[in-house]
């Protein structure tokens, strides 16, 4: 059965891998077409006619592959350009295509895409009726897929279609409606195309303060979206707007014209440059600035050769007959007025003149749609890709949960070995630090009682003979010089012993406590060193843990013997305090102090050793010191106060 069970698992394992390189292999190729498809994409502004080429290669390498959803994206891509190269028929051929596989496909986006480029197309032909019937099969796509993004864009269209129908009212119904999704999604370049089509459906109804409102509105929400061709061409017709109000605010009209010029320049957009001459020749007649309007005229004109837009074409030579009419120039004017009339005819103006009026927008709409939809359309490709990578990512999650859950309960027991050994070792640091303390303070009581006993019994010996020797020779002449001096010396040697055996055991603090002990020392530092040192200690009785004690001892001999060495201070101040069962040691001195970042200078005042005795004690510490502003220690040391019961201290 084990035996059973471990072939079955490398089996598994077997399984898992070569699934999860069969997925890497088949996504190779698919990667591949899909650098080759945003290749094409990218040389869409700049190369139309080599994005096609490439697009073309696209479509063949997807039929090779059976991806029939890529292959309809190119297809569609290669209908759009066609689009914007003004190739109408052959642009319809290739998204009826299109339309097919997205239908074989069941793939709605796709459908909504190529109902609407459909509906562009025979918009700007002029073919209005066919344009809403295409834009209300790809508004019921939309709803279907609950895409309000599509939803908002496919309403503004039909709202622009019925625009070019002359059905002013219901383009304005389906523009609000519009306008409340595209609110709702809050997406600024919906929201600035809708608001641009409210207020040209205004203008049309010569509502111009409608028009000028909404005009203000799609100009910010394309400057919110960073769409700035459509921002420029938002300010550039808002002038258009003001132009037409019977006190024409000329200082505004040459605001919003400068502000559409600053965009302008720094992007390519023919048409909209037109516009922005166009609008600027009309403010220099309104101003009967003709010279200059005679210049923006002919600049006008010129771009208007590069760009076919024969009604502002028309609108400019009437603008010249007008101009050379006031300046008397007659042979001038009769030129610009045959023009006119030339244009005029050929135009069939009566009938046409509505569409002719919107064929920049028509067109401006086209090519923002295409850009919009192609965008679109590869967020869902993208999409269809990210969930293939997906797919291999959790073949491979799937692979590593089977090795994580073989392996969590190996790495557990090591985790824990590992915690249990550095607890073990903490111990046993803890365990050495207190056998080496315990062993200072027992060499030190053995060295301090053999002083005492051994050398400091010996020279007091001495020193009675000595002194009995003095009195015997009391008045004698033999009396030495060198006698009395030898007493003396045997008498400093005799208290230096004690001293010595004092520090390194003091008896003090054996006999009368810790408090009473410290009191003792700080005496014999302020006689010894003659700096002003400033003592507080508790004045209740408390009995304090032996071993703590002594450490605490050691830990303020060590600042004291700092405070001599190194500080150069006048003052020090030493208090002890008792909260609880917690001892608060606070020291300050006004010496030279030093900085805390030198680690030399850290190292050599003893610092390590107080810290050591502090954390074996469980306690805190903190020093702050710099140069020129002396030395602060602060250390808490817990769990070394015992009160004793025989008073009354809390």
């Amino acid at each position: 059965m084990i035996y059973e069970f471990q072939h079955e698992r490398k089996r598994f394992h077997l399984n898992s891998l070569i699934l999860v390189l069969g997925l890497m292999l088949a996504s190779q190729p698919e990667t591949e077409l899909s650098g080759l498809f945003e290749q094409a994409q990218a040389m869409v502004p700049s190369d139309i006619d080599a994005s096609t080429k490439l697009f073309r290669e696209v479509y063949r390498r997807s039929i090779e592959l059976d991806s029939l959803q890529r292959a309809g994206l190119a297809l569609y891509n290669i209908g759009s350009n066609l689009v914007s190269a003004g190739d109408f028929d052959s642009a319809l051929v290739y998204i009826i295509e299109a339309e097919e596989m997205f239908q074989e496909l069941e793939y709605q986006r796709g459908l909504i895409q190529t109902n609407v480029l459909q509906g562009n197309i025979h918009n700007f032909l002029g073919n209005t009726q066919d344009a809403i019937l295409f834009y209300h099969y790809a508004l019921d796509y939309a709803t279907f897929c609950l895409d309000s993004f599509s939803q908002a864009r496919v309403l503004n269209n039909l709202g622009a279609a019925y625009n070019s129908a002359g059905r002013i009212q219901q383009a304005l119904k389906t523009l609000d409606q519009g306008l409340k999704i595209a609110t709702a999604i809050d997406n600024p370049v919906i929201l600035g195309d809708i608001n641009n089509n409210l207020a040209t459906n205004y203008e049309a109804l010569n509502e111009v303060d409608k028009a000028i409102y909404y005009g203000r509105k799609a100009a910010e929400y394309f400057r919110l979206g960073g769409d700035h061709e459509y921002e420029a061409l938002a300010l550039t017709n808002l002038a258009a707007y003001l132009l037409k109000e019977q006190e024409v605010d000329t200082d505004s009209v040459a605001y919003f014209l400068a502000k559409g010029k600053v965009i302008l320049d720094s992007i390519n957009s023919p048409s909209i440059l037109t516009n922005y001459y166009r609008q600027l020749t009309f403010l220099n007649i309104v101003r009967e600035a003709y010279p200059e309007a005679k210049l923006t005229a002919d600049t006008c004109l010129r771009l208007l050769d590069t760009f076919p837009y024969l009604h502002g074409r028309a609108q400019i030579y009437d603008k010249l007959y007008l101009i050379y009419k006031k300046e008397n120039n007659t042979s001038k004017a009769l030129e610009y007025l045959e023009k006119f009339f030339s244009l005029k005819d050929s135009l069939v103006y009566d009938e046409s003149n509505q569409q002719l009026q919107e064929l920049e927008a028509k067109y401006q709409l086209a090519k923002k749609d295409a850009l919009l939809a192609n965008q679109e359309l590869e967020i869902s490709r993208k999409t269809g890709q990210r969930n293939l990578y997906l797919g291999i990512t959790l073949a491979l999650v799937a692979l590593g949960l089977f090795l994580y859950h073989r392996n969590k309960q190996k790495e557990n027991q090591v985790a824990l070995q590992r915690e249990q050994i550095e607890n073990l070792k903490k111990q046993q640091q803890i365990v050495a630090l207190d056998h080496l303390l315990q062993g200072q303070e027992e060499e030190r009581k053995r060295i301090a009682q053999d002083l005492h006993d051994g050398l400091g019994g010996l020279l007091s010996t001495v020193q009675v003979q000595v002194n009995n020797a003095l009195r015997s020779l009391k008045g004698d002449a033999r009396e030495d010089i060198a006698l009395p001096q030898s007493a003396s010396l045997i008498s400093e040697a005799c208290q230096e012993v004690r001293r010595i055996a004092h520090d390194m055991m003091p008896g003090a603090l054996i006999k009368i406590g810790l408090f009473a002990a410290v009191s003792d020392l700080m005496d014999t530092y302020a006689f010894s060193s003659g700096i002003d040192i400033h003592f507080d200690a508790p004045d209740d009785e408390y009995q304090i843990v032996d071993k703590k004690a002594i450490s605490i001892y050691r830990i303020i001999q060590e600042i004291m013997n700092n405070l001599l060495k190194y500080s150069k201070a006048n003052n020090f101040y030493l208090d002890l305090e008792i909260e609880k069962d917690t001892l608060r040691i606070i020291a300050q001195d006004d010496g030279v102090g030093f900085d805390m970042s030198d680690i030399s200078s850290r190292s050599g005042l003893g610092l390590e050793g107080i810290r050591g005795r502090v954390e074996h004690m469980h306690g805190s510490y903190n020093i702050s010191t710099k140069p020129g502003s002396g030395v602060r220690y602060e250390l808490s040391i817990p769990g070394v106060i015992e009160l004793n019961e025989s008073t009354n201290a809390v």
